[in-house]
């Protein structure tokens, strides 16, 4: 299926999504569409206490406040060889917002992940705000692996900004994000944590700290 050019006067420019809605995608793509409401988003695809899964397809060009691709909301996600590029968000998350947990014991060792990406690749993603790729808060658990993300900007984390969210990052390429504040391609905030594995970064950017990592809550590194 392909998604072009759509706009919503408030959220979900391609698909919203409510109130325990599930949508399976596959073999799609949405090229830009608009979420013109302020405080919100989904340029593409807005999703809040439903879920998405969502294989094989290319989210290019879309654009709203917040969520710039996809707005998720305590909303399970599974995104697997999705391709964001050139999204845009007015706020945070140019390609993929997420907020909120639907995990009732978030903090325990074997609790879940709200969010499992795999094979996605975010190219050249601008946000005004924070988290040219990805913005990730309020609870979020979000599960990254064979992921590569290549000059996408922001302020702060040019590819990744979390705060208040725990982030799994398993094999990834970071190459040329930027931020004009901290954080060249990702930036962990003080009540944020992050272990990483097998991570390659060359020519990230920050005009003030961590040209790849900036770093001022807890972040667990190997193989890199």
């Amino acid at each position: 299926s392909t998604f072009t050019g759509n706009t919503a006067a408030r959220y979900g420019g391609g698909i919203y999504l409510s109130g325990g809605a599930r949508a399976h995608v596959v073999q799609s793509d949405f090229t830009g569409n608009k979420a013109n409401y302020d405080d919100k988003g989904g340029g593409a695809i807005y999703v809040t206490e439903g879920s998405l899964t969502y294989h094989t397809g290319n989210v290019t060009g879309n654009g709203a406040s917040y969520g710039g691709g996809i707005y998720a909301y305590k909303s399970p996600l599974t995104l697997n060889s999705v391709n964001f590029a050139k999204n845009t968000a007015t706020v945070d998350g140019a390609a993929l917002y997420m907020a909120g947990t639907t995990i009732e014991n978030p903090e325990s060792e074997d609790a879940g992940w709200d969010a499992n990406l795999q094979n996605c690749t975010f190219t050249e993603n601008i946000a005004t705000g924070n988290g040219g790729g990805i913005y990730m808060a309020e609870g979020a658990r979000v599960k990254l692996k064979n992921m590569t993300f290549t000059g996408n900007e922001a302020a702060n984390g040019g590819a990744i900004y979390a705060t208040a969210a725990t982030l799994d990052f398993n094999i990834g390429t970071l190459t040329g994000n930027k931020a004009s504040g901290y954080g060249g391609a990702i930036y962990i905030a003080t009540d944020a944590k992050a272990e990483m594995n097998k991570l390659t970064a060359e020519q990230n950017n920050s005009r003030s700290y961590g040209g790849v990592i900036y770093n001022i809550g807890s972040v667990n590194l190997f193989n890199s």
